[in-house]
């Protein structure tokens, strides 16, 4: 983009959440929601963001199982603006807890980072979202604040959704047992050793179970180079999967991946 630096979309975002932070109140709690919009397709930068990431030093891996008509140049360029906006995000990010940390409010408020999906990539000729794959589906959740226990990093399920009830918890609400949202409060806090057995997602004709190790797939369009029931283990090396592959039938069997009959797919 020629736009300059404090007119790209996420600096300008970040600007305005900084002037609602300074008028925030100093006697009663506040929330404050910042929605940036990278890192997102079509992955525009501007000529500073650009600058270090043109170095032919700096490269990325190529996409997994990609057999489009693409050069492996393009595919590098457009992982490195990717990678660009990241970056701006980590420093708008940086700004924004920079500026509740001046404010002394830091050891009072709960910080929450994620996102509302992932990137495919190019991964399997898939762009963007719309994916039962992980790196469509998994999104980053990072939380720290006051009763955050420090425990790195959590591979237990988990969905965007609980954070509902988390906020609501943690403004001393009830969040009630209507809803689908479960409040990681608990969890956060090592008052739980586990929060859900499984997450559900579902877009279209798709529908998917996930554990935290193994995800189950049905109704995907075969057009999308997986056809039939995806069946995606999660951490485990490319060597294991033909093994896994051999198993598959068996794995299949397991509880608790079998689906609930309210799920349809």
């Amino acid at each position: 983009t020629t736009l300059p630096d404090d007119a790209y979309f996420d600096t300008w975002i970040t600007n305005n959440a900084l002037t609602l932070l300074d008028r925030a109140p100093d006697d009663r709690p506040w929330y404050l929601e910042v929605n940036l919009q990278n890192p997102h397709h079509p992955w525009d930068i501007t000529e500073s963001m650009h600058r270090w990431y043109r170095e032919p030093s700096v490269e990325f891996p190529l996409p997994l199982f990609n057999t489009e008509d693409i050069a492996p140049e393009t595919h590098q360029e457009v992982r490195r603006n990717w990678a660009a906006t990241v970056e701006h995000l980590d420093s708008c990010l940086g700004r924004l807890v920079a500026r509740v940390c001046a404010r002394g409010d830091l050891d009072d408020t709960v910080i929450v980072f994620t996102s509302d999906h992932g990137e495919m990539l190019g991964d399997y000729d898939q762009w963007q979202k719309l994916s039962p794959l992980q790196a469509s589906v998994g999104v980053p959740l990072v939380i720290a604040g006051p009763g955050v226990v420090a425990f790195g990093r959590a591979d237990a399920p988990m969905t965007t959704l609980d954070l509902t009830a988390s906020f609501l918890e943690w403004a001393g609400l009830n969040p009630g047992d209507d809803l689908d949202s479960r409040s990681l409060v608990d969890y956060l806090g090592a008052r739980a050793r586990r929060h859900r057995d499984l997450v559900f997602s579902g877009l279209s004709a798709w529908r998917m179970v996930f554990d935290g190790r193994f995800k189950l797939v049905r109704g995907y369009d075969p057009a999308k180079r997986i056809g039939g029931d995806v069946f995606e283990p999660m951490h485990v090396p490319l060597d294991e999967t033909e093994r896994l592959q051999r198993e598959r039938p068996q794995l299949l069997t397991m509880s608790p991946l079998n689906f609930p009959r309210s799920f349809s797919g």
